[in-house]
């Protein structure tokens, strides 16, 4: 008969906690891109570049007018005007007095010095006036102005936006590949907990929100994430989800991720074969948060105290799904706020911390720190602006300048 080993034996055969930039260095080291596919550009909007985009030849291919107008042979300053040459006509040897009519798009002479926009030349009968003069090159466009042959128009890697596949329409293309999207699925468990529309069965009861939570916030990843039935903490019930897994290319456990009885997730994983490289991460909040592969794909068990696994969701899931559907590594975000408050140092951890935005003169956003600061406490993401990160070990005193780990949907215009 198999057993779940206690909390003692728990806490005895856990592993020492690893730090923020040893998680992240784990994580990274053990994943690798789905397999890409190819999809038309106008599927490809947010999914990540599975492929170099070069320049076929120069864009555009040679000088042409950026307006509907007239080449001109000079600045425009001709006094008695510009002969307008018919389209079939050859240019003539003497070019000071003659002007063609071109379209946006359409090749420009070689002779044209500049292009005279039409609503800025009066025409009398075939001889154009133009109505000021201009520098030279004024609305052409040169040849490769955009690209050069052979550049670089998409990195792999690189988050797809609307130009970003426009600007590979321009070289010729009309599919790309792309990162598969990665399936996810989430498994939620805990007694006192159910899910909406199930109502509350005793007063102790609360409604699940961490399902609906990751879901989307890892859906606007880009990835596909599912969430399972709710589960009570009995290991049968927990093993046979488990075990009736279907397909998927990442786990996620939220909750049952500590070391008391009725905590899970982890003991049953690694009953079934689960290998975990790491069991609790030095920050505050999600401590118990750990990361381990497990048939072949990478599972992540979360706390699930909902605004811990919101920060945990940020800090690990995001780069997870990220990771597997091919996105390159982002760059921190460049944001600092100045602090408005006090918090002492945490030896070990880094502390995250939601915050309220206010503009400053100096164009240094003042963060607001909430009262509460319990990780059970929603309300405190939902009317945050932002996350900010505090070092472990670090003082914070009032006016100290503090990095934004995350920006919420209302922090900026």
């Amino acid at each position: 008969m198999r057993t779940i080993p206690t909390a003692s034996d728990r806490r005895a055969a856990s592993p020492s906690p690893v730090t923020l930039e040893e998680a992240r260095r784990l994580i990274g080291s053990h994943l690798a891109p789905l397999p890409a596919e190819a999809v038309l550009l106008h599927q490809a909007l947010g999914r990540a570049a599975a492929e170099r985009v070069t320049a076929p030849a120069d864009i555009p291919p040679v000088r042409n007018s950026a307006m509907d107008g007239y080449a001109l042979p000079n600045e425009g300053s001709r006094a008695d005007g510009y002969l307008l040459l018919e389209p079939d006509h050859p240019d003539p040897a003497r070019l000071e007095g003659r002007t063609r009519r071109v379209l946006t798009g359409q090749p420009v002479p070689p002779w044209a010095f500049c292009v005279a926009a039409e609503e800025h030349c009066r025409a009398r009968g075939q001889v154009v006036f133009p109505q000021g003069t201009w520098p030279e090159g004024f609305n052409i466009r040169a040849a490769g102005e955009d690209a050069r042959r052979g550049d670089i128009l998409i990195e792999m890697g690189h988050p797809l936006g609307a130009a970003d596949l426009a600007r590979a329409a321009t070289a010729g293309r009309h599919r790309i590949r792309v990162g598969r999207r990665p399936r996810v699925r989430l498994m939620t468990t805990g007694n006192e907990l159910v899910r909406p529309p199930t109502r509350p069965g005793t007063a102790w009861h609360r409604h699940e929100c961490n399902a609906v939570m990751l879901a989307t916030l890892l859906a606007a990843a880009g990835c596909r994430a599912d969430p399972l039935p709710h589960l009570p903490d009995r290991p049968e019930a927990v093993r046979d989800a488990l075990q009736g897994l279907g397909p998927c290319d990442l786990l996620i456990t939220i909750g049952g991720a500590s070391n008391s009885e009725a905590d899970l997730s982890r003991p049953l994983l690694r009953e079934l074969g689960a290998t975990f490289l790491f069991e609790r991460v030095h920050i505050k909040p999600g401590r118990p948060t750990a990361f381990g592969l497990w048939r072949g794909r990478p599972v992540l068990c979360l706390p699930g105290n909902p605004v811990a696994a919101f920060v945990t969701a940020l800090l690990f899931a995001l780069p997870v799904v990220r990771g597997l559907a091919g996105f390159a590594p982002t760059a921190p975000c460049p944001f600092r706020v100045r602090f408005q408050g006090e918090i002492l140092p945490d030896r070990q951890r880094v502390q995250l911390f939601p915050v309220r935005l206010r503009a400053a003169d100096d164009g240094i956003p003042v963060g607001i720190p909430f009262p509460e600061t319990g990780s059970g406490i929603l309300r405190s993401l939902t009317a945050a602006d932002a996350l900010v990160e505090v070092p472990a070990d670090t003082h914070v005193k009032p006016g100290s300048l503090l990095a934004v780990r995350w920006l919420g949907p209302g922090a900026l215009p």
